[in-house]
């Protein structure tokens, strides 16, 4: 027996025992937590929700894993990291996907469609016909405007053609046939009443194509087609679209998979 020890802190006792040799270590190491006890509650750190949290969670793991067997150790850890390995393969092919899906299926567009590969991928410029939002619950997002038939190589054609005056006598005037590759192959004369002019008053201003309401000269629309989201969507290249998008994103998840499980699982995975 080697006595008492009493420790106070502000007048407060904080720890008091009658002690031997083998209770030194364990005073000193209560008396430091306790410490440090009184120093969280007076900076507010005790009570900081985050912390609690975590320490409990932290202490409940710990315990649990002081129950099992040594022999069943390894096994729960292997669980634990097989767990995390799926939601890593997941998140990685959701990245991959991103960067490698676009890219395809502007191609597969253009199989069907008279449109430019440059024009369908998105944010390569003021000119692009496409944008994409990487929103991560909806994957890929295609937002985009309604095309002129400039998208879609465009050609306009002048002729003269003679007409009859309301007095009887007759005249000759340019006719405008203008025509689009819309579908690709099938190039076809988008209307008589289309005629072509400048899209704004700056100089260098792009031709394209307008249509009259009515009979009067007045008032005038721009002539569009359709928009990118439309050629995704529609019946003409969504089937072959949408097995691309699995063909991608079942090899790219299959890799993902056995890069992050090789660890814990021998041999290849596959789906």
């Amino acid at each position: 027996m080697l006595g008492r020890i009493d420790v106070k802190v502000a007048g407060f006792t904080v720890y008091s025992k009658e002690i031997g040799f083998k209770s030194v270590d364990r005073a000193i190491k209560n008396f430091t937590d306790n410490i440090e006890k009184i120093k969280s509650v007076a900076d507010g750190s005790a009570f900081d929700p985050e912390k609690i949290a975590k320490k409990a969670k932290s202490r409940a793991i710990s315990s649990f894993r002081a129950k099992l067997p040594k022999g069943s150790l390894k096994v729960y850890d292997d669980f634990v990291g097989l767990s995390k390995s799926v939601k890593k393969a997941r998140n990685d092919t959701i990245n991959d996907s991103r960067r490698r899906i676009p890219g395809k299926l502007a191609t597969i567009v253009t199989q069907y469609y008279g449109i430019k590969k440059s024009e369908i991928m998105p944010n390569k410029g003021a000119k692009a016909a496409a944008n994409i939002s990487n929103a991560y619950e909806k994957g890929i997002v295609y937002t985009g405007r309604l095309l002129t038939p400039t998208h879609f190589k465009m050609k306009a054609k002048t002729s003269i053609v003679p007409f009859q005056r309301a007095d009887g006598s007759t005249g000759r005037r340019k006719v405008q046939t203008i025509s689009a590759e819309i579908i690709k192959g099938q190039r076809k004369i988008l209307g008589s009443s289309l005629f072509l002019a400048k899209s704004g008053a700056a100089e260098g201003a792009p031709m394209i194509p307008f249509q009259r309401r009515g009979k009067a000269r007045t008032p005038i629309d721009v002539f569009k087609t359709l928009s990118v989201p439309q050629m995704l969507t529609g019946d003409l290249a969504r089937p072959e679209l949408e097995a691309c998008i699995v063909e991608v994103m079942n090899e790219r998840y299959t890799h993902n998979l056995n890069r992050h499980m090789s660890r814990y699982v021998k041999g290849k995975v596959g789906l």
